[in-house]
């Protein structure tokens, strides 16, 4: 069992330091919910809520716990006592808010979604693990919408807690839906910005948990086909492997001799194709030097035959008898020196 859980602390670590940044934006988007939630809860309950004040209560000759009406708060002389799980005011009429939305102040003592005798202490506990275990889930899931859902709700959850450890097991509720109940002609109960909270977030996660579902099984699928398609390629090769040894076991000689013959002219051909293929490219390789060397004499013999023009000295003069032009060469360095 130690080893059990030293591997498991182990492989936790080793989680957390891998996804250290997925980790710290999901718990940022986390507790940047659950606080402005389970402040607009508290402020709504605090500055909207007007009911008796449950610290000052006494108990009638039937044991119900009755606390003092708020008309009566600050009356010396009259002193009015009223349920704290009933509605106030009593007069419809002065209840507020509008026709989507109304107020009317209740304390409620336990749970909508459980039965009314569920002891106090019991609620809480149920409470205070369904806010341990949402607060893990970040640790571990990729899903954004997975982890705004489980901060609303625990958000509602942790609001409603902190009422009961406040105020004596009692839940301060303060909204209906006027609309509603007209249509449905009866009451549907008051709830506080904690329980729309619960609802909320329980609708998204289970959507959540929904889609996440669907997902993993369109991939299981796809993955499983895939799998498939390999094990059915990988049994018919060896089938083909197979037809082609009994083919050449059950040939004649002469077949099989047929067969060698094609297969090795197959290969010379293939040979004599990459020869011809070689000596093109050999060829047209030699001419492209050829071409390049004849460009390369050409610009070394121009400025040869433009020297022996320039050496070249022709003499002219004017025959005063004739008055022919007459061209002299130039008379050797040989015959001057022989004169």
């Amino acid at each position: 069992m130690k080893n059990k859980i030293l591997e498991y602390s182990l492989k936790l670590k080793k989680h957390v330091i891998q996804n250290k940044k997925k980790i710290i934006i999901n718990y940022i988007i986390f507790i940047t919910i659950m606080i402005a939630l389970i402040l607009i809860d508290q402020l709504t309950k605090t500055f909207i809520f007007k009911h008796g004040d449950v610290f000052k209560f006494e108990f009638d000759k039937y044991g119900n716990e009755l606390i003092q009406s708020p008309d009566s708060i600050g009356n010396r002389y009259e002193t009015t006592w009223i349920s704290p799980q009933s509605i106030y005011p009593n007069d419809p009429q002065k209840w507020g808010g509008n026709a989507f939305m109304g107020t009317r102040f209740i304390w409620h003592r336990g749970v909508t979604f459980l039965p009314s005798g569920v002891n106090i202490s019991v609620i809480q506990f149920i409470s205070m693990l369904i806010l341990i275990i949402g607060i893990t889930v970040p640790l571990f899931t990729k899903r954004k919408i997975l982890i705004v859902a489980l901060a609303i709700v625990l958000a509602g959850d942790f609001g409603n807690m902190l009422d009961r450890f406040m105020f004596r097991g009692y839940v301060k509720d303060l909204f209906y839906w006027p609309w509603l109940e007209k249509w449905l002609n009866k009451s549907i109960g008051t709830f506080n910005f904690a329980d729309t909270c619960v609802m909320v977030g329980a609708i998204l996660s289970i959507i959540s948990i929904i889609w996440d579902v669907i997902e993993t099984s369109i991939a299981e699928k796809k993955k499983a086909r895939i799998e498939k398609d390999k094990i059915i390629q990988d049994e018919i090769s060896p089938l083909q492997e197979e037809q082609v040894v009994q083919n050449t076991d059950h040939a004649k000689p002469e077949e099989l001799d047929c067969i060698s013959k094609t297969n090795n002219e197959d290969q010379i051909l293939d040979e004599l194709v990459n020869i011809q293929i070689q000596n093109e490219t050999n060829s047209i390789e030699i001419e492209t030097t050829i071409v390049s060397d004849e460009s390369i004499v050409k610009k070394e013999k121009a400025p040869i035959k433009k020297s022996s023009r320039s050496k070249k000295s022709i003499v002219v003069s004017t025959d005063s008898k004739t008055s022919k032009p007459t061209t002299k060469k130039p008379v050797s360095k040989a015959k001057t020196k022989k004169e």
